[in-house]
């Protein structure tokens, strides 16, 4: 089911401009634009993503995540990190646990999907650790409609999300994204000043 994410670059404002946070953060998929977050629920969505592979043996983020969470000093600094990191996660999957399944009862004329539930720490894992995109997920656990479509002369049957559906999968991130920064902000979680300010490129 996993993906590579495509590379972003992250960005923080400092005075008005715009600087890298660091050149090998862009490990996690959600910082693509074409998913609308505010730039604190990117920035969480990028932290705990990338925290979230990093805490689980995966490779890509490196050094770069290092030098935005501790300054890139050496000796015991990146053990220090690696601890934040184990921290962060342990403490965004516990609220998550907690949340409510995300459910759908499908209201239309097309035969539709099954509309399974949807546990929030795989709605999230799913799309900022493994760069899926909401469609993909919402397909993947039924949340479709099938209908006829016209492609390329050719009739075909369509697995279709609708609008109902997506907005529904899309909130559910932004509330689960709020989730994961209040229970860090409770629990005294480190995260680094670029959490609350992301943009990309």
């Amino acid at each position: 089911m996993a993906r590579k994410p495509d590379p972003a670059a992250i960005y923080e404002r400092k005075g008005g401009k715009l600087e890298p946070v660091s050149l090998s953060a862009h490990a996690v998929g959600v910082t693509s634009p074409r998913l609308a977050l505010t730039p604190r629920r990117r920035g969480v969505a990028n932290y705990y993503g990338a925290c979230a592979e990093r805490v689980t043996g995966g490779a890509g983020v490196g050094g770069g995540l290092q030098e935005a969470v501790d300054g890139g000093k050496g000796g015991d600094g990146g053990s220090l990190a690696l601890v934040d990191m184990r921290r962060a996660v342990t403490v965004a999957q516990t609220a998550l646990r907690v949340m409510p399944l995300l459910t759908y009862i499908p209201r239309s004329s097309y035969p539709t999907g099954p509309h399974e539930p949807i546990r929030m720490q795989l709605l999230v894992d799913a799309v900022c650790v493994y760069g899926h995109e909401l469609d993909s997920v919402a397909r993947t656990f039924g949340w479709f409609i099938m209908r006829e479509e016209d492609r390329s002369g050719v009739t075909v049957a369509a697995k279709v999300i609708p609008k109902q559906q997506r907005q529904k999968v899309k909130a559910a991130l932004d509330e689960a994204l709020d989730a994961v920064i209040d229970a860090w902000t409770s629990e005294g979680v480190r995260v680094p000043a670029w959490v609350g300010s992301v943009e990309v490129g």
